[in-house]
């Protein structure tokens, strides 16, 4: 009995210290600022989505969703906590940011185009995946693809 309780304990224990922290951007949510970012504009941005193999195979972002973010000062925090976390922390980001993310699919050759874009910074991203073999079967792999971008005329971006 006193065996199973010591060993109870340790795994509490252990438990408790893998308890995921949690951080919060300090700089507050702007609506105003986003939806200024977000006003209609004169400009395009256009790219290709595409990652590489290990073998250097191209795998390209065909139907993918590419998502487009105005690089607000609550989003360059929201990224910047990001870049520091490990595996037990977590990130929260105010979820009205989902609203305002604009969205494409990419055509058959992971091409996109976001138009009437204001000048200004752009984050924009998408997740490509393939199927590889394994000694245990087909496993899921890939790679986030993105992009930061200072829009003062139509561009043209490669996510890869």
């Amino acid at each position: 009995m006193k065996k199973r309780t010591i060993v109870l304990i340790h795994v509490l224990l252990l438990l408790a210290a893998c308890e995921q922290k949690i951080i919060r951007p300090t700089v507050p949510f702007d609506q105003v600022e986003i939806e200024r970012a977000l006003k209609p504009g004169n400009y395009t941005i256009s790219g290709q989505a595409f990652a590489k193999t290990q073998s250097g195979n191209v795998k390209y972002g065909a139907g993918n969703t590419i998502t487009l973010l105005p690089l607000t000062a609550y989003i360059k925090q929201v990224f910047a906590l990001q870049g520091q976390k490990d595996a037990f922390t977590h990130v929260e980001v105010d979820k009205r940011i989902l609203d305002y993310a604009r969205k494409t699919t990419a055509d058959a050759e992971g091409r996109f185009k976001f138009s009437n874009l204001s000048p200004g910074e752009y984050y924009i991203e998408t997740t490509i995946s393939w199927l590889i073999q394994t000694p245990y079967g087909k496993m899921e792999t890939g790679d986030t693809v993105k992009a930061t971008v200072n829009l003062t005329g139509d561009m043209e971006v490669i996510l890869h």
